[in-house]
């Protein structure tokens, strides 16, 4: 018990410390928001029972933390900052519920943060910071449910389903790995009358989605499929081997390359069934993320993203922390942690290295680039909006990414729009669009990393390149500069007859 107390107050010392060093990275770091963040953000100005690509969890999150924080970056960020620091408390408690070893736990929660996703997923907020902990969540009550049978842990575990479901779409996943991971408990779930009552309550929890989805003609679903390549013509063999082992290798990227080899031999040692005493707590980590890798991917012969994965990750620290305490001396163990730390660091703090006159690597490289000079950006509009204050006016882009981060990052933080130009559909087409002002004698602000094209510059009388900003990131220009129009003279907008469906 002492031994316990001692890692549980170690963990708890250490979480405190990262909770507290986030939040000051956020107040003090100077990053400006992902522009997936300012879409939520935006999102939940415009409450609904869904959203185009996501369903609605995120929005009303952020509502909840801007009324406590205000419409700041902090305010946005404030709950992926809580979830990370949740997340190695249910480490915690699940790897030593699995393998009654504090031990184990203890170096399963050291090994979680050293993980780049924990990190990332912890200070920005998105869809993966929820998933993440609702699928580890969930995995803790299933995991209950298959050793107690409780009526209590069948109904948490469908309102963890349910929550997670509500945050990514992904979370779905979780049902057919529960399905292989209790047959190695030779349940039946169809027989299983608890199972139906936690699949009702997930559903209960979903019902805005389901709502929604119904009288939008399933379009958030379709979005998925479109997602995934659905609605793409085969690209080729070659093509889809040459993603799938892209796809591969940014797995192994993600899962760390220092601590592949623990779970090799992990793996090794359970095929040859050298771990009998854990092999079913083994096999119920190991399965879902076997299953969820190999359905993305079959998924990566169409399409896939690196961050699809992420959620079902939450097993992985503790598999590593079962391997090293079991397998592994601890000089191998410290020398892994010790590797990946500094390749933690190296990645998330490469501004450090710059201030000692050292370029670890590439500004272009820098996960945090693509966050960078929004917050300029919306500076130099506000100044061309302060022009035209006496004018009707409205400001737009032809990407989403633009109009999000210029609502959030302008003064008054007005509302934006987004002109569809072929590309895909996304939650500014379904929101009323900049027609509503039309032959009004509106003028407007349009913005765009790329020249404006000829059949935008008819929907105007005039056309007026302003400025272009340019885009600097640890004193590097990172990306192509943002050109900025003044339109005067707004006739109306024909959208593309090539739209993308979805």
């Amino acid at each position: 018990m002492n031994r316990e107390n001692n890692y549980l107050k170690i963990l708890v010392t250490a979480n405190i410390i990262l909770l507290v060093a986030r939040v000051i990275w956020v107040l003090y770091g100077n990053i400006p928001l992902h522009s997936e963040e300012a879409q939520y953000w935006l999102w939940s100005k415009h409450l609904a029972l869904s959203y185009y690509s996501k369903p609605p969890l995120i929005a009303y999150i952020i509502f909840l933390s801007t009324q406590i924080f205000g419409d700041s970056v902090l305010g946005i960020r404030i709950i992926a900052i809580i979830i990370g620091f949740i997340v190695p408390l249910v480490t915690y408690r699940f790897a030593l519920e699995l393998f009654k070893s504090s031990k184990i736990a203890f170096y399963s929660v050291l090994i979680l943060f050293t993980l780049p996703h924990y990190h990332y997923t912890s200070m920005i907020m998105s869809t993966d910071s929820l998933v993440i902990a609702f699928w580890l969540l969930t995995m803790l009550y299933s995991w209950r449910v298959l050793q107690q049978d409780r009526l209590k842990d069948w109904g948490l575990m469908g309102i963890f389903l349910g929550l997670g479901i509500m945050s990514k779409y992904t979370m779905l996943l979780w049902i057919p790995s529960f399905f292989l991971v209790s047959r190695l408990f030779h349940l039946n779930l169809f027989k299983q009358k608890e199972f139906y009552l936690s699949l009702g309550l997930a559903g209960i929890i979903c019902t805005p989605i389901i709502v929604w989805n119904i009288t939008t003609g399933f379009v958030g679903f379709k979005h998925i499929f479109g997602l995934m390549g659905a609605y793409k013509p085969f690209a080729g063999i070659g093509i889809s081997l040459t993603q799938v082992v892209e796809y591969t290798a940014g797995q192994l990227g993600s899962l760390v390359p220092f601590y592949l080899p623990a779970i090799y031999l992990l793996i090794k040692r359970r095929n040859g069934k050298q771990i009998s005493e854990d092999n079913l707590p083994v096999s119920y980590l190991l399965i879902p993320i076997l299953f969820v890798l190999s359905f993305f991917a079959f998924v990566a012969i169409r399409k896939t993203e690196i961050n699809w994965t992420y959620f079902a990750y939450g097993a992985y620290p503790i598999l590593l922390g079962y391997a090293f305490v079991k397998f592994i001396d601890k000089k191998k163990l410290r020398l892994a942690m010790g590797a990946t730390a500094l390749l933690i660091f190296i990645m998330f703090s490469p501004s450090a290295f710059g201030r000692l006159g050292t370029k670890i690597y590439p500004p272009k490289i820098d996960p945090f680039h693509k966050m960078a000079g929004w917050d300029d950006l919306g500076k130099t509009v506000s100044e061309f909006t302060k022009e035209m204050e006496d004018e009707k006016m409205f400001i737009f882009s032809d990407r989403y990414q633009v109009a999000s981060e210029l609502a959030f990052y302008m003064e008054d933080k007005p509302q934006t729009y987004c002109i569809n130009n072929g590309r895909r559909m996304n939650q500014f087409d379904i929101w009323p669009g900049i027609n509503q002002f039309a032959g009004k004698g509106y003028n407007a602000i349009y913005v765009s990393p790329v020249p404006i094209p000829d059949y935008l510059r008819e929907c105007f009388k005039k056309v007026e390149f302003i400025a272009a900003q340019n885009c600097l990131y640890r004193q590097t220009e990172v990306d192509t500069p943002f050109l900025i129009y003044k339109l005067t003279g707004f006739k109306v907008f024909v959208p593309s007859i090539n739209q993308q469906a979805y």
